[in-house]
């Protein structure tokens, strides 16, 4: 799922302008996997470790962000979603350090019933996670346009830290 590309079919944008974007940007760690029977969604669930910025109302409930994600495309030959929570689980195995830059989700996307009351869902964009793989920065959108010089999670956290 998370991956170093190379070539982008989109321009990237520069930190301070996917900062400023976000309603939150949040260092975190990959905590839970809430989903619905027969939905083509799931609710990632990551404990806040740093919080960055926080715009109101907040995404942030109880310590925790709750990012929508799809489960890919729906395979026609068995009618369900291309990618299982198993998946999910070894792309992001509990307490996998990421960042991320987060929006609010759409009203109508599909609330997992084992969300906690309350919590409010959260998508992330182009650019919008960067995952520490053993120090390494990980990414699936590519760095900021800025950045692309960064060796690694750490010095991509502490640029961040600079930007709030």
């Amino acid at each position: 799922m998370f991956h170093v590309g190379t070539a982008y079919d989109f321009q990237p944008r520069p930190a301070a302008v996917l900062f400023a974007d976000a309603t939150a940007v949040v260092l975190a760690e990959m905590a839970a996997i809430h989903s619905s029977a027969g939905s083509r969604r799931l609710a990632l669930e990551f404990e806040v470790v740093e919080l960055l910025k926080d715009e109101q109302p907040s995404l942030v409930h109880d310590g925790s962000v709750h990012v929508s994600v799809p489960r890919g495309p729906v395979m026609s030959t068995k009618g369900e979603p291309a990618h299982s929570i198993e998946d999910f689980e070894t792309w992001l195995p509990e307490g996998t350090t990421v960042a991320l830059f987060l929006g609010p989700a759409a009203v109508d996307q599909a609330r997992p019933s084992a969300l906690p009351e309350g919590a409010r869902l959260s998508v992330v964009g182009l650019q919008g996670a960067f995952v520490d793989d053993c120090g390494r920065l990980e990414y699936e959108d590519g760095p900021p346009s800025d950045w692309t010089d960064v060796s690694g999670f750490e010095e991509f956290a502490d640029r961040l830290r600079r930007l709030g």
